[in-house]
């Protein structure tokens, strides 16, 4: 493993230990049980592909500074509340993958809560440090890209025309050029597909949506970090 790679990898395990101690400190007498246990089953699986983050920390140099480490936080539960949100709202039930066990184990209302939890989280943990302005921006975003599911149709196949990463990253890399993220295509649209196999399992359309990701990330010439992140998500 090279020092880049490392880097990585401990930025990824550094993301994981600080969702679970989040969750670990939410207000028992204010979230019931119920809520916590989907918020866990959501943010503290440690094989979670991360891309989002992932990509955000490769793009700003592999710097993982204190304050940054809350705003990558943020990002994470946002994204993940987006794609419950999204899947919450297709007419046909997923029948596999993380949606489908969280489905089967509890209703309709209580995973809209906790979608709607995890888009509101981050202004919990981030008042007082300084990250309330990067939350908002993010919450921004996740309203906006939510609103854009409405052309998309209900229907399940509909999220591959969904593109809501780039959005975050923009706000995740304010010294990125625009050009920067859009570069990444192959390396967003991956992290996305993987994301999505993660909730519905996989998919044939969704299998061709990441094969094809992963090989237009092939093609692309990255710097080390992002490269690093390709290949993990390669091997997810």
């Amino acid at each position: 493993m090279n020092g880049k790679t490392a880097k990585t990898r401990l930025f990824n395990d550094s993301l994981n230990q600080g969702l679970a101690e989040t969750v670990a400190e939410l207000d028992r007498e204010h979230y019931p049980d119920s809520l916590v246990e989907i918020i866990e089953a959501v943010l503290l699986d440690v094989s979670c592909p991360r891309g989002v983050p992932l990509l955000a920390f490769a793009l700003n140099e592999a710097e993982a500074e204190a304050d940054a480490e809350q705003c990558y936080q943020s990002a994470e539960i946002i994204w993940q509340g987006m794609l419950m949100t999204a899947l919450l709202a297709a007419d046909k039930e997923p029948s596999d993958g993380l949606a489908a066990g969280l489905m089967e184990s509890f209703d309709t209302a209580h995973l809209l809560l906790a979608a709607d939890t995890l888009l509101t989280l981050p202004f919990e943990f981030c008042g007082g440090e300084g990250g309330v302005g990067e939350a908002g921006q993010l919450a921004v975003c996740a309203r906006s890209s939510l609103e854009a599911l409405d052309g998309l149709g209900n229907e399940l196949e509909g999220l591959g025309g969904w593109h809501p990463c780039e959005p975050l990253l923009t706000v995740l890399c304010p010294a990125a050029r625009q050009k920067d993220i859009k570069e990444l295509s192959g390396l967003i649209s991956l992290a996305y597909a993987s994301d999505l196999i993660r909730w519905l399992g996989p998919r044939p359309w969704l299998n061709s949506m990441r094969e094809r990701a992963l090989e237009k990330a092939g093609r692309q010439k990255n710097k080390p970090a992002l490269a690093e992140v390709r290949e993990l998500l390669a091997n997810w």
